[in-house]
C-alpha cells in the first residue's frame, strides 16, 4: 500500500475555531517548509513565500478562505538549464463545503471567474497550506527561459552545405513525381 508524500505546508485550521468573525493570517513559510516546497514543485529553490489570508464562516458548515500570496522561486532555463528567477503573486478564493455540497458545475458557458473554486472539507480542518501549495504549483511558469537564451540545433550527422539545404519539407520534395 503507498501513501501519499506529506503535504509540504501543513497549515490546517480546525473548521470548529473559526467563528462568525473568522480568522485573518499572515504567514511565511520556514526555512524546512521552503525546501519541502522545493523539492515537490521540483524547482531549484524557494527563496520565500508569504501569505495573507482570510478564512470566514459562510453558513453553518461552509467556509470562504480567500486572500493573496507571493513567492521567489528559480527554476532550471529550458534552453540552458541555468536558473530563472521568477516572482510569483497571486490572489484567490476557495469556497469549503461539506462534500454532500459539492457540486458539479452546469454543462453551461462561464467564466472561470464567475465563481470561487469549490473544495470539499473532508475533516475537520481548513488545509489551507495544502490549498495553497496547489494554487502555487499552477502559478508556476511551465517553461521558464531566460531572456537571452536561443535555441539552435543542428544535426551534428549533417555537413555545414546538407545542413543549408534541408528544410521543413526536404521529404515532401522527394516524392514530388517527374514529368
Amino acid at each position: 500500500m503507498t501513501s501519499e508524500p506529506a503535504a509540504p505546508l501543513v497549515w490546517n485550521h480546525p473548521a470548529a475555531n473559526i467563528g462568525a468573525r473568522g480568522v485573518n493570517v499572515e504567514r511565511a513559510a520556514t526555512p524546512v517548509e521552503l525546501e519541502a516546497l522545493k523539492e515537490a514543485l521540483g524547482v531549484l529553490a524557494v527563496d520565500t513565500f508569504q501569505a495573507h489570508y482570510t478564512i470566514k464562516q459562510e453558513g453553518k458548515v461552509c467556509f470562504r478562505f480567500s486572500g493573496t500570496f507571493t513567492a521567489q522561486i528559480s527554476q532550471a532555463c529550458i534552453v540552458t538549464l541555468e536558473p530563472v528567477a521568477e516572482k510569483v503573486s497571486e490572489t484567490f478564493s476557495v469556497d469549503f463545503r461539506p462534500p454532500d455540497r459539492v457540486t458539479e458545475p452546469e454543462q453551461q458557458e462561464r467564466s472561470v471567474l464567475d465563481e470561487p473554486d469549490v473544495e470539499a472539507l473532508t475533516g475537520e480542518a481548513i488545509e489551507a497550506g495544502r490549498v495553497l501549495f496547489e494554487l502555487l504549483s499552477a502559478a508556476l511558469d511551465p517553461y521558464p527561459r531566460k531572456g537571452e537564451a536561443e535555441f539552435s540545433w543542428q544535426d551534428p550527422k549533417a555537413g555545414a552545405a546538407e545542413a543549408a539545404k534541408l528544410h521543413p519539407f526536404a521529404a515532401l520534395s522527394k516524392l514530388k513525381s517527374k514529368d
